[in-house]
């Protein structure tokens, strides 16, 4: 419902119990869990992040020949997160694409086309949200907007390393 709310033009957003309503009337109860499969898929995004940040901070620790215990700089634990958040994100993006798609509400001017291009705006599963995409765009049409994702996550980052490191030194 989130999505849904996100995505729809202004003049046709509804309140909460609003979008609820519209989206069994028009799917039945079934609706209210469009996107849950890529939603339970993305579940492994912290951890594929997780898992990248220990690799990465291992091989460079290794590398500089420092004692794991002794931790990183800001700085390190900065690049070292944004390039780990970074190629979690590439690997579970195609899965928040689908998501946004499965829950995402054609306008309403779409009743005027045919009846091809109107099931071409549909979605039915995430499989078929990908197929669509990469029929109509390629395989990078899953990723076109990725580099915006990408960079949102460097700026929190830089945000996070300019407010927050200073004080991690202040206390114990």
């Amino acid at each position: 419902m989130h999505d849904r709310q996100q995505t729809a033009p202004k003049s046709e957003r509804l309140s909460f119990i609003g979008t609820w309503k519209q989206i069994i009337s028009e799917q039945g109860y079934t609706g209210l869990w469009n996107g849950l499969q890529p939603s339970l898929i993305l579940t492994v995004n912290p951890a594929i992040t997780y898992g990248m940040f220990e690799r990465i901070k291992s091989i460079l620790l290794t590398k500089k020949g420092r004692n794991p215990n002794l931790g990183l700089t800001s700085w390190e634990v900065f690049f070292i997160g944004a390039l780990s958040k970074t190629l979690a994100t590439i690997v579970t993006y195609p899965y928040i694409m689908a998501k946004v798609r499965l829950q995402w509400k054609p306008p309403k001017g779409t009743n005027l086309l045919n009846q091809k291009d109107q099931e071409s705006l549909r979605y039915h599963s995430a499989t078929d949200v990908l197929q669509k995409v990469i029929r109509s765009d390629g395989i990078f049409g899953i990723y076109k907007v990725l580099l915006i994702v990408v960079i949102s996550y460097f700026v929190l980052l830089l945000y996070y390393l300019t407010f927050f490191f200073p004080f991690i030194d202040v206390f114990p």
